[in-house]
This record gives structure tokens, C-alpha cells and sequence, in this order.
């Protein structure tokens, strides 16, 4: 199965999106596709998300966690002969706070795959990043006082934020503690301009975890594709 988190633009040109799900639909993919944010969301850039289930390996449906909605899968493990619950699913990009409150109303799942917008809490580059928290605080005040507008900067000035704040640590330490979903990748591997590790895969301790792997060679758009067998234990495996 995959997962894309931002397969399109729902103000943009949506006839190719139309023409790849028709195709998928025809080789006997089950396809799930829907608007990230709910209608109570304040966001204007609304994207959507595309999930899709090889034929004869399970379903899928859309879930909602708090103000996003994602995918929902349930899948086959041909080995142990049990199912798998997967959950797809975008995460706030502004606000750990938000975050949090979404991953609190998620499904109970065995995995959970997507753009998670948050930072292990030990990884160097977020050590980093929390250092710079004082001065991104600041940007607003400065763009105040010398009238700083240019598109640029507000750009720059948003990234930066929001970088700092997916450093918090919080929503994956939750996602463990709280959810038992455990990252599949202690090495904590770049998937976002060879920078930070904000695409993950989550497990509970009775899921394993082969051959994963970021493509780094597949240049699709800033983030980089992540992939994994997995396979249902008899045996839970203890994380570290």
C-alpha cells in the first residue's frame, strides 16, 4: 500500500489526479482520496491526500483526527495470516500544539505512515533548532519596526518558525508513551532537504520492520519517499 500526504492542490488544475486515480481504479488499486483539512479548518491552502491498497491485499477508508483527515487501511499479512491497521495521515505544519491534538483523536493502529511535521526530540538538528526558538520569536517585532514584507522573508521568516516548533519533541515521545507506535528508523534519517526527519513510520511492537528505506533518488518534491516491509510478530519486540 501508499500513502501520498500532499498528492494535490484542491484550487489547482485536478483533471491529471482524476486521469492517475481512473488508471489505478482500472488495474484493481482501491483508491481513497480526500481533502486534508475538514471544513472547520481555518487553512486556505487546502491540499488533498491519495491513499492506495494493492488488489487482494485489503481496503481502505478515510479517517479524521482532530482538524485533518487521513487514510485509513486495513491489510493483509499473507505470513501470520492476521490484518494490519495502517493509518495515513498529514500533521499540522504550524503548531505542535495542534498536533498533539490531533494525533490524541487517531484510530487505534498497529502502523502509522505520513508527513508528520515533527522532529525526534534527541535528533542533533533539533538541539539546533530549539537554540534558534529566541530568535525566531523575535521575526514579528522585527517585521514591525522596519517593515519587512517582502514575500522572501515572510517565507524564510515562516519556515524558521515552523522548524523550531517541530523540534518540540512532543508528538512522536506521545506516539510512543501514549500510542505504542515506535519509528521503524533509529538512525533518524533526513527526509525533507537532506535537513530534518519529519516522514515517518510508526509501529507497535508487534509489527517488524524490513529492508526501510529513503529514496533519495526519486525527486518527486522537497520530501522524500519512505518505504518498509512489514510483518506481523507473534512476539512483541521491545524498542529502545
Amino acid at each position: 500500500m501508499a500513502f501520498f500526504a500532499e498528492a494535490y492542490r484542491e484550487d489547482e488544475d485536478m483533471s491529471n489526479v482524476h486521469k492517475s486515480v481512473t488508471v489505478l481504479c482500472d488495474l484493481g488499486y482501491e483508491v481513497t482520496q480526500g481533502s486534508t483539512d475538514v471544513i472547520t479548518s481555518p487553512r486556505t491552502d487546502r491540499n488533498g491526500f491519495i491513499g492506495i491498497v494493492r488488489p487482494g491485499l485489503g481496503s481502505g477508508s478515510v479517517m479524521q483526527a482532530g482538524t485533518r483527515r487521513g487514510f485509513l487501511a486495513c491489510v493483509h499479512d499473507s505470513e501470520s495470516g492476521r490484518n494490519i491497521t495502517v493509518g495515513g495521515i498529514h500533521l499540522d505544519d504550524r503548531n505542535e500544539d495542534e498536533r498533539l491534538k490531533q494525533i490524541t483523536e487517531l484510530p487505534d493502529l498497529d502502523v502509522l505512515i505520513g508527513d508528520l511535521n515533527a522532529m525526534h526530540r534527541s535528533a542533533p538538528i533539533a538541539s539546533i533548532l530549539r537554540l534558534l526558538k529566541p530568535v525566531t520569536e523575535q521575526f514579528q517585532e522585527v517585521n514591525t519596526d522596519f517593515k519587512i514584507t517582502t514575500k522572501r522573508t515572510e517565507r524564510f521568516k515562516s519556515l524558521a518558525q515552523r522548524l523550531v516548533r517541530m523540534a518540540d519533541g512532543r508528538t512522536l515521545k506521545i506516539l510512543a508513551n501514549e500510542h505504542g507506535l515506535f519509528d521503524i528508523d533509529p538512525r533518524k534519517r533526513s527526509t525533507i532537504h537532506n535537513v530534518a526527519q519529519i516522514d515517518h513510520i510508526v509501529t507497535r511492537n508487534v509489527i517488524h520492520a524490513n529492508n526501510y528505506k529513503v529514496h533519495r533518488d526519486l525527486k518527486l518534491s522537497d520530501h522524500v519517499p519512505i518505504s518498509a516491509d512489514l510483518t506481523y510478530l507473534e512476539t512483541a519486540i521491545d524498542h529502545i
